[in-house]
C-alpha cells in the first residue's frame, strides 16, 4: 500500500467467541490497559490523554493486537488522535498478519477533503496486501491531526461501511470485501492515540450480509 492496526472455559456469544483472559459481553467497551492488548515491549504506552484512558502506538510497534475478541460481524467504534506520517491501519478479521481485512488512514492526507484516496479498503491476502488492486474502494475523508477523529466501522457478513466523523453519511462503503478471513482479532498498526474503543457483535444497522454489486 505505498506503505509504503480469568478464564480458559470458551464461551459463544450472540456471534462472538469470547477467549481467556478478557471476557466481553455482546457490546463491549474496551479497557486500555497492557493485559488486554498483545505488544511488543516498550512499543506501546498506556496512559491518560486529554482527559481519556488511551494507549499510544509507538514507532517500529507493528500490529497491536486486541486479545480476547474473535470478531465475525457488528460495529467497532473508536477515537484516533493519528501521529504517524504515513499510515494508521485498522485491522478486524485479523487472523495474522498474512491473512486480515484492513482499512486504513493515509495521514498525510489529514486536514485535506479533497483527497480521493484519503482512506482505503486493502485485505492482506496469503502475506501481499492488494491496496494496489483496489483503487475503487478508497475515498475523502474529513480528519486531522491533532484532534480526536471518531470512527465507526460496520462490518456484515460480505460487506462493510466506515464512517469518519460522520453519522450519517459513510465515508467509505464496501460492497464486497476480499479477504480470505471470515472471523478473527481486532488490531490496529501506526503512530496513533486511541481510546473509547467499543465493540458490538451482530449491531451491523441493516447492512446486508450479501455481497453487492460489484464495482469494478
Amino acid at each position: 500500500m505505498n506503505f509504503l492496526f480469568g478464564c480458559r472455559t470458551l464461551f459463544l456469544v450472540s456471534g462472538i467467541l469470547i477467549l481467556a483472559p478478557t471476557i466481553y459481553a455482546q457490546s463491549s467497551s474496551v479497557a486500555m490497559k497492557p493485559d488486554n492488548w498483545e505488544f511488543q515491549s516498550q512499543k506501546v504506552e498506556f496512559q491518560e490523554y486529554k482527559g481519556k484512558p488511551a494507549i499510544k502506538i509507538l514507532p517500529g510497534a507493528g500490529q497491536v493486537v486486541l486479545k480476547g475478541v474473535d470478531f465475525t460481524n457488528g460495529t467497532i467504534e473508536f477515537d484516533l488522535e493519528p501521529l504517524d506520517s504515513r499510515f494508521v491501519n485498522v485491522y478486524f478479521r485479523w487472523q495474522n498478519a498474512n491473512e486480515n481485512e484492513c482499512f486504513y488512514f493515509r495521514t498525510a492526507r489529514a486536514g485535506d477533503t479533497t483527497a480521493g484516496d484519503a482512506v482505503q479498503y486493502a485485505p492482506t491476502l496469503g502475506g501481499i496486501n492488494i491496496w494496489d488492486l483496489l483503487g475503487h474502494f478508497q475515498s475523502k475523508a474529513g480528519f486531522q491531526k491533532q484532534t480526536w477523529n471518531h470512527v465507526k466501522l460496520v462490518v456484515a457478513g460480505a460487506q462493510m461501511r466506515v464512517y469518519v466523523n460522520s453519522n450519517n453519511r459513510p465515508t467509505l462503503e464496501i460492497p464486497r470485501l476480499e479477504g480470505n478471513v471470515t472471523n478473527g482479532k481486532i488490531a490496529f498498526e501506526g503512530e496513533a492515540i486511541i481510546t473509547n474503543l467499543v465493540f458490538q457483535a451482530n449491531a451491523t444497522e441493516g447492512l446486508p450480509t450479501a455481497a453487492g454489486m460489484d464495482p469494478t
